[in-house]
């Protein structure tokens, strides 16, 4: 008898009512993020909250009476943000964002510990997988004609915007772009297929139109960290074939001279120039005074989301330093180290850290090829300390991190048991 059983015998019809509202929530997060940030994040918040009704209604606290080690992090990092607010450049905002936070935590517990079973893992890979390839054709019909589906015109001549508000059509695949691809390798199995030609032809059509719909977006780093994934799956792949890994590598390569056109080659090779140039570019101007603002309050920092706020205080930090200001950094060791200070940002790599051994632990077991690996991989990838990021306090990225990384906990815990 599971677990999520058990908690129901004890709490009764409330909390099947709660266990399935729940289940509908997460399976629907994909187009949520597609539509509407703040709806996303609604929905996340809900689960979070039904998750501690049904914790009370089964009694079931075991998930927080002996927390897995990422989650004993994640609450000491929470802790800690609570702490530094009454110290923090705007107290009330601080405050709040911090007390806020936590949702993100629980959510993700929710997902690990109950709402995610092997039955609903695949319905939420199914959800995933149709999602990120509607947004990708759409993507790209918006790449050939100006304008999506839905008419929506491109963000400017270099980056697409699809059906969201603003260029982030590329984060958003790059995110999925690891869990739908190795999940229809592992539901799908061609080896073990009389269809196996056929499964491999449409893996390799998906892949290409992910991988063309990334690279015409505009969007460097998640090209970038789209292609890391693929080396990842490369090196470590076990359960997938290297031939068909290879075959996707090819598959990569045709849809980037497919879809390739000047305007958007000259975009992403510009990342080379940028490289070259780094210190001048806006995101590096944006570190430097995020790590200046950290530096005038090292121990504490200037509190959760200050950066918003305190990046054209001249009053605070070296005056010359304000260049370049952003809602946040840009990178997500420098936000922490700028909010919590190193204390903070040392919960925060403890934090990631932890993340890192679940996965390795999956990998040297041998079940790194179950549905475990791209969720995790995408987590990891934005964690990837040279890699530019969104803000990791409340913003539409975040919601899209705790979602994978609270699908990879899961997939991790049906496999293995708890880690």
């Amino acid at each position: 008898m599971t677990a999520a059983v058990q908690a129901e015998s004890r709490g009764g019809a409330a909390c099947s009512r709660l266990l399935a509202a729940s289940r509908l929530l997460v399976l629907i997060l994909p187009q949520l993020l597609v539509v509407s940030a703040t709806a996303a994040d609604s929905a996340i918040t809900l689960v979070a909250l039904m998750f501690l009704m049904y914790s009370w209604l089964a009694d079931d606290w075991s998930w927080m009476v002996r927390p897995a080690v990422w989650m004993r992090w994640a609450l000491a990092l929470w802790l800690w943000m609570l702490i530094i607010s009454l110290f923090a450049y705007d107290i009330d905002h601080s405050y709040l964002m911090s007390l806020a936070w936590i949702r993100f935590v629980i959510f993700c517990a929710a997902l690990e510990h109950l709402l995610l079973d092997q039955v609903w893992l695949r319905r939420l890979w199914c959800s995933a997988a149709m999602t990120a390839v509607f947004v990708a054709l759409d993507g790209l019909w918006q790449y050939k004609f100006g304008a999506d589906f839905f008419g929506y015109e491109r963000h400017s001549a270099d980056r697409l915007s699809g059906m969201f508000q603003r260029p982030k059509i590329g984060s958003y695949l790059m995110m999925m772009f690891m869990p739908v691809v190795v999940g229809m390798y592992i539901y799908f199995a061609p080896e073990r297929s009389r269809h196996s030609r056929l499964i491999r032809i449409v893996i390799g059509v998906v892949i290409m139109v992910l991988m063309g719909t990334i690279f015409v977006s505009g969007e460097r780093m998640p090209f970038l960290l789209a292609l890391a994934g693929c080396l990842l799956l490369l090196v470590l792949s076990s359960g997938l074939r290297r031939r068909d890994v290879l075959i996707a590598g090819v598959c990569m390569l045709v849809s980037g001279s497919f879809f390739v056109n000047p305007v958007s080659l000259n975009r992403q090779l510009s990342t080379v120039t940028d490289i070259k140039q780094v210190a001048e570019t806006a995101y590096a101007k944006a570190w430097s005074r995020a790590f200046d603002l950290g530096m005038d309050a090292p121990w504490l920092g200037q509190g959760v989301d200050a950066f918003r706020f305190a990046c054209n205080d001249p009053a605070v930090g070296h005056a010359d330093k304000i260049t370049t200001c952003f809602k946040h950094p840009h990178h997500v060791y420098l936000e922490w180290f700028e909010s919590t200070g190193i204390i903070g940002l040392i919960g925060f790599i403890g934090f990631a850290v932890a993340i890192l051994r679940i996965f390795l632990r999956a990998h040297g077991s041998g079940q790194l090829s179950m549905m475990n690996y791209g969720p995790l991989a995408s987590v990891l990838l934005v964690l990837w300390p040279i890699a530019t990021a969104g803000s990791f306090y409340g913003s539409w990225r975040a919601c899209l991190f705790w979602l994978m990384l609270g699908w990879g906990l899961a997939a991790v815990r049906g496999v293995q048991g708890r880690i």
